[in-house]
C-alpha cells in the first residue's frame, strides 16, 4: 500500500515580493501558502508572485508538542491569511 501524501494549498488574492517587502492586489499571478504532508516529514511552502520565488521550510515539532496535522495547518493559514484568502 502506498503511503499517503497530502497537499494543502491556499491561493491568496495578493502578489508580493520578499526581496522588496512589497504586497499589492494580485494581477495575473498570486501568492500561495502550502503545507505538504508526507509520511515522515511536513513542509511549509510560501510562494511570492512578484519575485517568482519559493520559500520551503521543514516543519519541526519540538519534543512534547503536538505534531502538525492538516487541521492545524488549515487553522494556521486561516489565522495568518484570512484577509487575503481567495
Amino acid at each position: 500500500m502506498t503511503a499517503p501524501f497530502t497537499l494543502i494549498l491556499a491561493v491568496l488574492n495578493i502578489e508580493s515580493s520578499y526581496l522588496d517587502n512589497l504586497e499589492r492586489p494580485a494581477g495575473d499571478a498570486r501568492d500561495t501558502v502550502q503545507f505538504w504532508f508526507a509520511p515522515d516529514t511536513q513542509w511549509r511552502i510560501k510562494t511570492y508572485a512578484i519575485d517568482h520565488d519559493i520559500h520551503i521550510h521543514p516543519v519541526v515539532t519540538a519534543e512534547g508538542e503536538e505534531a502538525l496535522d492538516t487541521g492545524i495547518a488549515c487553522e494556521s493559514i486561516s489565522d495568518a491569511y484570512d484577509d487575503v484568502l481567495t
